[in-house]
C-alpha cells in the first residue's frame, strides 16, 4: 500500500515471486531509490579455466541460480557513478554468498 512506503527512503521489491524475470521499478516519492528482484532461475553459464595461453581449454558449462535486478533512483540525490558502485557491490555480495 502507498501509505506503507510514506516514511521510507528506499524500497526492495520482489516481483520474482510471480515468476517475472524483469520489471522496471518505479520510485515512490519522496523515496530516493528502489531495487527490484526478478525470479531466480537456473541458467547455463560458461566457467573458464582462467589459463592465459589456452583461454578456451578446459572451459565447461554449468548451471547456476541467477536473477535480474532493476535499480531506479532519483538523479537529484545519486549520480550515475554512485549508483553503479552500489549495483557492483550488490552483485559482488550475491555472487559470493555461500549460504
Amino acid at each position: 500500500k502507498q501509505e506503507d512506503l510514506a516514511d521510507g527512503t528506499f524500497t526492495l521489491s520482489n516481483y520474482g515471486t510471480s515468476g517475472s524475470r524483469f520489471q522496471t521499478p518505479i520510485i515512490v516519492q519522496p523515496q530516493v531509490g528502489i531495487l527490484g528482484v526478478g525470479a531466480v532461475e537456473k541458467r547455463a553459464v560458461v566457467v573458464s579455466n582462467g589459463h592465459p595461453l589456452e583461454p578456451n581449454m578446459g572451459d565447461y558449462l554449468t548451471f547456476k541460480p541467477m536473477t535480474t535486478l532493476g535499480f531506479s533512483y532519483d538523479h537529484r540525490v545519486l549520480d550515475g557513478a554512485t549508483a553503479d558502485a552500489f549495483c557492483a557491490a550488490v552483485k559482488q555480495k550475491l555472487e559470493s554468498y555461500a549460504g
